[in-house]
């Protein structure tokens, strides 16, 4: 005896079911990639400042959405492969497709927000601001181990290090480069200290948007770069970390 194939009842059942979990899928995917993106494409290490917990929420949320999409594909893919079997078109075929579209989105939107997070110039400032930091412990002025003067420090630094280029300053590459332009500015109390007289915590090197030869305090610091509304910090001990906004007067500007 065969068995009876399912009533359209049946059928409409199953696809309203997958279509809510379709939507849920697309739902968590876009939540665990919108908490993840708030870090700017940060990884916890660096970005311990903006929001660290959002990651972890945000990879909870990811996960989630992935493994509900994949249910969905299937369910959706078997319910399609039914309808073409069974020569089903109209309204059944129609949600059996949009289904598998909406749980398609949810499983490829995660991987589309990490290759554009692999992408992000954001994971460039801080290598620049230690190469940047790297050349700064390094500076000489004739035989005396110091810090250049804040006026031009851009122009001393590259002078200093003939390996040193205009680039090296800018992480915007829309940005016109030219000598002595930087979107990173110099602690104006620091200029031609020793750096061994410095408090480790003293801010070195900040965001600012770009100018010639930036030197300032912290009315200068731009959060312009990251939607956390913070910016990267040079200290003088050579460690970068991710300040934000609120903490920026809270940061050591004196020696």
């Amino acid at each position: 005896m065969n068995p009876e194939p399912p009533s359209e009842k049946k059928i409409y059942f199953k696809l309203i079911f997958i279509a809510a979990f379709g939507i849920l899928a697309l739902t968590f995917s876009l939540i665990g990639s919108w908490t993840q993106s708030i870090n700017w494409y940060l990884s916890p290490s660096i970005a311990r400042g903006p929001h660290p917990s959002f990651w972890t929420i945000g990879m909870l949320f990811t996960t989630v959405g992935i493994y509900a999409s994949v249910i969905g594909l299937t369910v959706t893919f078997f319910l399609l492969a039914y309808c073409a079997f069974k020569k089903i078109r109209g309204l059944i075929a129609h949600l059996s497709c949009l289904g598998f579209i909406i749980s398609f989105c949810a499983f490829l939107l995660p991987f589309i927000i990490h290759a554009r997070m692999g992408n992000s110039t954001a994971r460039f400032y801080p290598i620049q601001l230690r190469n940047l930091g790297h050349v700064i412990k390094q500076y000489k002025e004739g035989q005396v181990r110091q810090l250049p003067q804040t006026t031009n420090w851009c122009d001393s630094l590259i002078q200093f290090d003939p390996n040193l280029s205009p680039n090296a300053f800018i992480n915007n590459r829309n940005n016109k480069v030219s000598e002595g332009m930087s979107e990173y500015a110099f602690n104006a109390n620091l200029s031609g200290l020793k750096l061994s007289d410095i408090a480790n915590n003293t801010v070195l090197l900040f965001e600012t948007p770009l100018a010639k030869n930036p030197t300032g305090g912290p009315e200068l610091m731009s959060t312009n770069n990251h939607p956390t509304k913070g910016c990267f910090v040079l200290f003088a001990d050579m460690r970068v970390e991710f300040v934000r906004a609120e903490d920026f007067n809270n940061l050591r500007w004196k020696p």
